[in-house]
């Protein structure tokens, strides 16, 4: 057994210490500095899958093609969006069943650009359609309801406020360098218009590229936007004042030189530069698009692009931004997909198995990890 994994549980939930000093090291520690007590390291909570839906050739609705989208709702129902039409797929809280609905075109209620997609209060869903903008409308049996116009600027995410009804919009304006992030608030009532609730700039005037940046809402309004290349994450408040900031000081793991390569060579195909002129980043950011989601009782969950075994981890922050640890799941989940929700004692996530083949699936939330007492005292945390 390696000295930095130590087993606290042999229960269903395996939870482990990840601990960068041995027993002798943190005795010679505390005797140096008197009473002090070092400061513990994350813990990594392996949660206990509940389900997994998806298949290889059943030819059915539980065969997805690519997923770019999941959302969990208080209920469970998940709604996972697929880049192959039938492009959304709604699963029962349990996985036991799967619905298929909405299809390729340009007539009512068919859409040929999906991005977000989110169940409705009421039982029904919306699609987000990203060359558009528009948000389409549907009821509890998939039938189109109405369409409504969404602002004009690129759609950088979406978050829905089950408790008010409401789609929360984040986008920035096509054609202004550096031009600020929007929040606007779109309300799906017959008649309703956007209403802009608020504009950030770009973090310290560092103009961050939109599709890097990531974004989640609270049921009270607070916003979490995260910036992954430096592992940045901004609280603002519902009116959009600063609430805190989240900041860890962690190495970036380098990419394979392939992969370098193959990047720079795709970019160049489509700038028509050189090869050797195009510039890449060397290294995996800490997290990327869409990494965020708060859940019901306030943490904020982060997708890490660390490597974690043959799982993804997570990590998790208090509603203070006060680090409580990390939880780890048996599956790979894209880094660069809104592929993961959280909702009540359930995470959901699309993962992508060595055959290459989407799956949906459901992991239980233990109640030590919401309990526990957060690593950091302070709303900074390293």
């Amino acid at each position: 057994m390696s000295e930095h994994s130590v087993p606290l549980s042999d229960g269903p939930i395996g939870v482990r210490v990840l601990a960068a000093l041995t027993s002798t090291t943190l005795l010679m520690a505390a005797c140096a500095t008197g009473p002090e007590i070092p400061r513990p390291e994350p813990l990594t909570y392996e949660l206990e899958r509940m389900w997994s839906v998806g298949c290889t050739e059943c030819d059915g609705p539980a065969q997805f093609g690519r997923l770019i989208d999941l959302e969990l709702d208080p209920r469970g129902t998940v709604l996972a969006l697929d880049a192959r039409t039938p492009f959304v797929r709604r699963i029962t809280a349990d996985g036991s069943a799967v619905q298929a609905f909405v299809h390729d075109g340009q007539g009512p209620g068919e859409v040929e650009s999906p991005r977000l997609a989110f169940n409705t209060a009421t039982g029904g869903f919306g699609v987000v359609e990203y060359f558009r903008r528009t948000l389409l409308l549907y009821d509890s049996r998939g039938e189109y309801l109405r369409t409504i116009a969404l602002e004009t600027g690129r759609i950088v995410t979406a978050d829905y406020a089950h408790a008010t009804s409401t789609l929360h919009v984040l986008h920035v304006p096509i054609l202004e360098r550096d031009a600020p992030f929007i929040l606007t608030a779109v309300g799906l009532a017959p008649g309703a218009k956007p209403v802009r609730e608020f504009s950030q700039s770009r973090t310290r005037g560092v103009a961050a590229p939109s599709y890097f940046v990531s974004f989640a809402r609270d049921s009270n309004g607070r916003v979490a936007m995260g910036f992954g290349d430096r592992y940045e994450i901004i609280l603002l408040a519902a009116n959009g004042t600063p609430a805190g900031e989240i900041r860890r000081y962690l190495p970036r793991r380098r990419r394979p030189a392939e992969e370098v390569e193959r990047q720079r060579r795709a970019v160049a195909s489509v700038t028509g530069t050189s090869g050797r002129n195009v510039e890449v980043d060397l290294f995996y950011r800490h997290f990327y698009f869409d990494a965020l989601d708060f859940a019901s009782d306030g943490s904020l969950w982060v997708l890490s692009a660390r490597r974690y075994e043959n799982g993804t981890l997570f990590d998790v922050f208090d509603a203070d931004g006060r680090l409580l640890g990390s939880a780890a799941i048996d599956g790979y989940v894209k880094p660069t997909c809104s592929c993961f929700a959280v909702a009540g004692h359930r995470l959901v996530a699309a993962t992508t198995g060595s055959d290459g083949v989407d799956r949906v699936r459901a992991w239980r939330i233990p109640d030590s990890l919401r309990s526990r007492t957060p690593i950091d005292a302070g709303a900074n945390s390293g």
